[in-house]
Protein backbone atom coordinates (compact mmCIF):
# COMPACT_ATOMS: atom_id res chain seq x y z
CA UNK A 1 0.00 0.00 0.00
CA UNK A 2 0.80 3.93 -0.89
CA UNK A 3 1.29 6.52 2.01
CA UNK A 4 -2.43 6.99 0.48
CA UNK A 5 -4.00 3.97 0.89
CA UNK A 6 -4.05 3.18 -2.69
CA UNK A 7 -3.10 -0.51 -3.81
CA UNK A 8 -0.18 -0.94 -6.13
CA UNK A 9 2.14 -3.71 -7.51
CA UNK A 10 5.84 -3.37 -8.31
CA UNK A 11 6.81 -5.41 -11.21
CA UNK A 12 10.44 -6.45 -12.00
CA UNK A 13 11.87 -6.95 -14.97
CA UNK A 14 15.02 -6.84 -16.94
CA UNK A 15 13.56 -5.27 -20.34
CA UNK A 16 10.07 -4.21 -21.31
CA UNK A 17 8.97 -3.52 -24.87
CA UNK A 18 6.52 -0.90 -25.98
CA UNK A 19 5.99 -2.11 -29.48
CA UNK A 20 2.00 -0.71 -28.73
CA UNK A 21 3.25 2.91 -28.33
CA UNK A 22 3.68 4.66 -31.49
CA UNK A 23 3.28 8.06 -30.21
CA UNK A 24 6.84 9.44 -29.48
CA UNK A 25 7.66 11.68 -27.07
CA UNK A 26 7.45 15.33 -28.52
CA UNK A 27 3.56 14.01 -29.40
CA UNK A 28 2.98 13.29 -26.11
CA UNK A 29 3.92 16.42 -25.00
CA UNK A 30 1.97 18.36 -27.22
CA UNK A 31 -1.06 17.72 -24.45
CA UNK A 32 0.77 20.50 -22.37
CA UNK A 33 0.25 22.58 -25.15
CA UNK A 34 -1.94 25.51 -25.20
CA UNK A 35 -4.27 24.82 -27.93
CA UNK A 36 -4.20 28.67 -28.93
CA UNK A 37 -1.06 28.59 -28.93
CA UNK A 38 -0.84 26.36 -31.64
CA UNK A 39 -0.73 27.58 -35.38
CA UNK A 40 -2.79 25.46 -38.25
CA UNK A 41 -0.41 22.85 -38.97
CA UNK A 42 0.51 22.16 -35.50
CA UNK A 43 -3.46 21.87 -34.37
CA UNK A 44 -4.41 19.58 -37.03
CA UNK A 45 -1.35 17.39 -36.09
CA UNK A 46 -2.37 17.20 -32.74
CA UNK A 47 -6.27 16.55 -33.87
CA UNK A 48 -4.58 13.44 -35.84
CA UNK A 49 -2.95 12.48 -32.71
CA UNK A 50 -5.98 12.45 -30.32
CA UNK A 51 -8.45 10.50 -32.96
CA UNK A 52 -5.63 8.18 -33.61
CA UNK A 53 -5.25 7.59 -29.38
CA UNK A 54 -9.22 7.22 -29.30
CA UNK A 55 -8.75 10.66 -27.32
CA UNK A 56 -11.82 12.97 -27.53
CA UNK A 57 -10.41 15.86 -30.03
CA UNK A 58 -13.92 17.91 -29.53
CA UNK A 59 -11.85 20.93 -27.88
CA UNK A 60 -9.03 21.07 -30.42
CA UNK A 61 -11.77 21.03 -33.21
CA UNK A 62 -13.51 23.43 -31.95
CA UNK A 63 -10.55 25.79 -31.94
CA UNK A 64 -9.39 24.66 -35.46
CA UNK A 65 -12.76 25.67 -36.80
CA UNK A 66 -12.65 29.02 -34.61
CA UNK A 67 -9.32 29.69 -36.30
CA UNK A 68 -11.25 30.05 -39.72
CA UNK A 69 -14.44 31.84 -38.33
CA UNK A 70 -12.93 34.48 -37.01
CA UNK A 71 -11.43 36.64 -39.77
CA UNK A 72 -15.22 36.71 -40.91
CA UNK A 73 -15.84 38.63 -37.81
CA UNK A 74 -14.73 41.95 -39.45
CA UNK A 75 -17.24 41.29 -42.80
CA UNK A 76 -19.96 40.41 -39.99
CA UNK A 77 -19.63 43.41 -38.28
CA UNK A 78 -19.88 46.06 -40.53
CA UNK A 79 -22.85 44.50 -41.86
CA UNK A 80 -24.39 44.30 -38.79
CA UNK A 81 -23.32 47.94 -38.11
CA UNK A 82 -23.75 49.83 -40.69
CA UNK A 83 -27.50 50.09 -40.64
CA UNK A 84 -26.87 50.74 -37.34
CA UNK A 85 -24.61 54.32 -38.16
CA UNK A 86 -26.96 54.92 -40.88
CA UNK A 87 -30.21 55.12 -38.34
CA UNK A 88 -28.06 57.58 -35.88
CA UNK A 89 -26.97 60.19 -37.87
CA UNK A 90 -27.63 62.58 -35.63
CA UNK A 91 -25.77 61.58 -32.48
CA UNK A 92 -21.87 62.31 -31.74
CA UNK A 93 -18.84 60.30 -32.71
CA UNK A 94 -18.58 59.19 -28.90
CA UNK A 95 -22.35 57.68 -28.95
CA UNK A 96 -21.40 55.72 -32.01
CA UNK A 97 -18.03 54.62 -30.47
CA UNK A 98 -19.86 53.79 -27.56
CA UNK A 99 -22.41 51.60 -30.12
CA UNK A 100 -19.12 49.76 -31.57
CA UNK A 101 -17.80 48.37 -28.29
CA UNK A 102 -20.96 47.58 -26.74
CA UNK A 103 -21.98 45.28 -30.20
CA UNK A 104 -17.69 44.29 -30.11
CA UNK A 105 -18.40 43.25 -26.44
CA UNK A 106 -22.01 41.39 -26.71
CA UNK A 107 -20.02 39.75 -30.25
CA UNK A 108 -17.20 38.48 -28.25
CA UNK A 109 -19.63 37.05 -25.46
CA UNK A 110 -21.91 35.11 -27.74
CA UNK A 111 -18.93 33.64 -30.05
CA UNK A 112 -17.40 32.36 -26.24
CA UNK A 113 -20.23 30.90 -25.37
CA UNK A 114 -20.95 29.09 -28.96
CA UNK A 115 -17.36 27.99 -28.47
CA UNK A 116 -17.63 26.13 -24.79
CA UNK A 117 -20.91 25.01 -26.33
CA UNK A 118 -18.85 23.47 -28.78
CA UNK A 119 -15.67 22.18 -26.51
CA UNK A 120 -18.21 20.42 -24.32
CA UNK A 121 -20.05 18.77 -26.86
CA UNK A 122 -23.11 20.57 -26.99
CA UNK A 123 -22.70 21.70 -30.29
CA UNK A 124 -20.93 20.12 -33.43
CA UNK A 125 -17.65 21.90 -33.86
CA UNK A 126 -18.10 23.51 -37.30
CA UNK A 127 -21.29 25.02 -35.62
CA UNK A 128 -20.04 26.19 -32.50
CA UNK A 129 -17.31 28.42 -35.05
CA UNK A 130 -19.75 29.52 -37.38
CA UNK A 131 -23.09 30.32 -35.60
CA UNK A 132 -22.33 33.42 -34.22
CA UNK A 133 -20.93 35.06 -37.65
CA UNK A 134 -24.51 33.94 -38.73
CA UNK A 135 -26.58 35.17 -35.87
CA UNK A 136 -25.02 38.52 -36.54
CA UNK A 137 -25.46 38.47 -40.49
CA UNK A 138 -28.55 37.38 -40.32
CA UNK A 139 -29.49 40.15 -37.87
CA UNK A 140 -27.35 42.93 -39.68
CA UNK A 141 -28.93 41.70 -43.17
CA UNK A 142 -32.55 42.29 -41.58
CA UNK A 143 -31.33 46.20 -40.55
CA UNK A 144 -30.17 46.66 -43.52
CA UNK A 145 -33.56 45.76 -45.41
CA UNK A 146 -35.56 47.81 -42.18
CA UNK A 147 -33.06 51.11 -42.67
CA UNK A 148 -33.65 51.04 -46.17
CA UNK A 149 -37.65 51.02 -46.19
Amino acid sequence: FSENGEEFAAISFRKMDFRDITDSPFDLMKARYDLTQMNLTALKNYISTLKKAGLDATEALVEFQTRFSFPFINFVILIFALPIAASMRGHGRAYGFGIAVALSFIYWNILQVFKVLGEVGRLKPLLAAWTPNGLFLIVGLYLMVKVHR
